[in-house]
């Protein structure tokens, strides 16, 4: 999550710097490019103490300052010592992570003051024509305060300006003569153009270099609408002619050149309106911004691969997401994500053709290299690189370099992204950034991982902890209803046997009476165990309808109770277990005529649709207390004084074995609903079995 925060606060930054070349190009000075610049290091950037110092004879002279300390008439002279001094010689930017450590550190705060000494230090060039015109220069109290990203940022910002100091020498030319106007346009970093109405009347050689063509006669003379792809010409036309009579029109924008061999260029565009041969004219300035938006889509790629990590639910999501990444990124011609393996590197998941499956880690080899050593392999010819094995087959086109970046997870190496080119030198140092970004993404996602999995093994730990225990409980509860419920037979046997030792010749009455006190204890053990015993389904297809009329028909009703069976057809076909299913409907009309000892009403309705059929099951009696519904098809619990609880959990588990549901309605003095979903055949076939009797429904 840190590193998606950096990400998109660096991009932020850059976009936002973009943003402010706007300003820049339309600034009328330099003083006003210094303010603005000043307002983009403090406002965007977030530095808070520095300066901005111009090039002069004398030295370097600072014009614009951040914060207390650099006196407003200090100057560093050339000859002297000083980290910027420094980079004015050399032309490069300096990163300082520790003065205390440069000899050439120059305090410009007032330290007779108390001020402390600045131990970090930044300083870039902005560089004009190659010369270094100014420097930015922040410092900070605080060593390591400025990263490379940081760096990055300054460089950018200061191609901005100097790309605006030179706007600003070039007009300046144009005002004093047009033909030193031109040949600082011809100098320009970016390319030029003048057109009146729609017609080029001047480009430079960049342009021309740009586009393909060999001279600027090739341009001269055609309209300005040519240089853009078919598709947005007619718009290029409206928008030129209305910028040169006063229309409101972006002064900058992107949009795309197109090239003489068809292919086009992504360019940022600055306009402005001149005068040319007394006629209203449009200056173009534009800039190859192809690169910048290549990276830009590396970025995008790169946060959606983040997001797509993050729904990863295994190893092989992981790893087929970071390839589509580098693929998309990149389009190398060979991209693999091996996983280490005890002590082999198997490349498990690969793009591209190769013939190595594992390396082990006591060989050869850059990927092993990179997970022996720890470190990136970047290696722009594998023809000079000892290591480099070939995994290509015969006539196969060798790659070329080679790009390996480790993933560590807790510190201890656990899989390695491979990327190969059959070009030299493929892989920039910001593609060997992106990469390495990737890897820290990939290593987060099977950090995630892991901590799922620990975390639903633990669940399943005590999951399966709790149902031990339900399992030891449940199964003293049975033997204490065992032992209850056949305390009674067993008590007639004992009192039988002793009655036959004192009248032999009652042995034949005594001997009925035992039979049916084992038969009574035999239905008893019968009905525990078909409750709690799960056994195979024998599925069969069959009537609803029929099978519920049988059980009406087999349940003699009180006669204070009516019975109503509604229908929505003579035929609902199910597929079932038919006596496991009898029993569960059984079970619910016994409920339902228990829930009534005063009498009342017994509702049953039958329904099918699309996905299968109901059977809902109604009573008028007492209802359900809040306190047990919850709790209600669980083993053990009941509403009766003499109840088992093994009835309605028996309901439930053959239901869900049957791929249905059970629920239950319920209030409390006014009656009770179950409705059961049983899913719809597969087919339409007729039923295997059907009961083959009519119910005669007592009212």
């Amino acid at each position: 999550i840190q590193l998606l925060d950096a990400e998109r606060s660096y991009k932020t930054k850059i976009e936002a710097l973009h943003r402010s070349s706007t300003q820049l190009v339309l600034a009328q000075n330099n003083e006003e490019i210094f303010d603005i610049a000043l307002n983009v290091i403090q406002d965007v950037l977030g530095f808070r103490w520095g300066g901005i110092g111009v090039v002069t004879d004398r030295g370097i002279k600072y014009v614009r300052m951040i914060g207390a300390g650099i006196p407003s008439d200090a100057v560093m002279s050339l000859d002297g010592p000083g980290i910027t001094v420094r980079t004015v010689r050399t032309g490069r930017s300096q990163l300082i992570h520790d003065t205390r450590l440069d000899p050439d550190y120059v305090q410009l705060s007032d330290t007779e003051s108390g001020a402390s000494q600045n131990l970090s230090e930044v300083v870039v060039p902005i560089l004009l024509n190659n010369w270094v015109e100014a420097v930015i220069n922040l410092e900070n109290e605080n060593p390591g305060a400025f990263s490379e990203d940081d760096l990055r940022l300054l460089e950018t910002l200061a191609q901005h300006i100097g790309s605006a100091l030179g706007r600003l020498q070039e007009l300046e030319a144009l005002k004093n003569s047009e033909q030193k106007f031109k040949g600082f346009l011809e100098s320009s970093m970016d390319t030029v153009s003048v057109n009146v109405g729609t017609k080029i009347e001047y480009v430079n050689q960049k342009l021309v270099d740009l586009l393909g063509y060999d001279e600027p006669s090739d341009l001269i003379g055609r309209d300005i609408s040519e240089l853009f792809p078919s598709e947005i010409r007619d718009e290029i036309t409206e928008r030129t002619l209305r910028r040169q009579f006063g229309g409101d029109e972006p002064d900058i924008y992107e949009t795309s050149f197109l090239r003489r061999d068809g292919t086009t260029v992504d360019i940022e565009a600055a306009l402005s309106v001149i005068e040319y041969d007394g006629q209203p004219a449009t200056l173009g300035f534009a800039r190859d911004i192809t690169e910048r938006k290549r990276f830009e889509r590396k970025l995008d790629t790169l946060h959606k691969h983040a997001l797509e990590l993050a729904k990863a639910e295994s190893e092989e999501d992981i790893a087929e997401a970071t390839l589509n990444a580098i693929k998309k990124i990149f389009g190398f011609n060979y991209v693999a994500f091996a996983l280490i393996d005890g002590d082999l590197l198997r490349f498990k998941y690969v793009r591209g053709v190769s013939t190595i499956k594992e390396l082990h880690l006591d060989g050869q080899g850059l990927t092993v290299k990179a997970i022996k050593t720890r470190e990136i392999q970047h290696v722009p010819d594998t023809r000079v690189s000892e290591p480099y094995l070939s995994s290509r087959s015969e006539g196969e086109p060798e790659s070329l370099s080679e790009l390996d970046v480790p993933i560590f997870v807790d510190g201890v190496a656990i899989a390695l992204i491979n990327i190969e080119s059959e070009r030299l030198d493929a892989f920039s140092e910001s593609d060997r950034d992106l990469v390495e970004t990737l890897s820290m993404h990939v290593s987060s996602a099977f950090m995630r991982l892991s901590e799922v999995n620990r975390l639903e093994s633990l669940v399943e730990e005590k999951t399966m902890e709790l149902l031990e225990a339900e399992r030891v409980v449940a199964a003293g509860r049975i033997a204490s209803m065992v032992g209850h419920d056949l305390r009674g037979p067993l008590q007639t046997i004992e009192a039988a046997v002793g009655l036959m030792k004192e009248d032999p010749s009652e042995s034949e009455a005594v001997a009925d009476i035992i039979k049916t006190s084992v038969k009574r204890a035999a239905e008893m053990l019968e009905e525990i165990r078909s409750h709690i015993r799960d056994t195979p389904l024998l599925l069969i297809r069959a009537n609803l309808v029929e099978l519920v009329r049988r059980v009406l028909d087999e349940n003699v009703l009180p006669d204070n109770i009516a019975c109503k069976l509604e229908a929505q057809s003579d035929y609902v076909q199910v597929q079932v277990d038919l006596n496991k299913i009898r029993r569960v409907i059984d079970n619910l009309v016994q409920n339902a005529v228990d829930a009534m000892p005063q009498g009342g009403e017994l509702r049953v309705k039958i329904s099918e649709d699309s996905e299968g059929a109901t059977l809902i099951v109604e009573d008028t009696g007492e209802g359900i207390p809040d306190e047990i519904l919850p709790d209600i098809f669980n083993i053990f619990v009941t509403t009766k004084s003499k109840g088992t609880g093994l009835g309605l959990a028996y309901c439930r588990r053959t239901v869900m074995a049957h791929g249905g549901s059970i629920t239950v309605k319920t209030k409390v003095g006014q009656g009770t609903a179950f409705t059961m979903r049983l899913p719809k055949p597969e087919d339409d076939e007729p039923p295997t079995a059907e009961p083959q009797l009519s119910a005669t429904i007592k009212q």
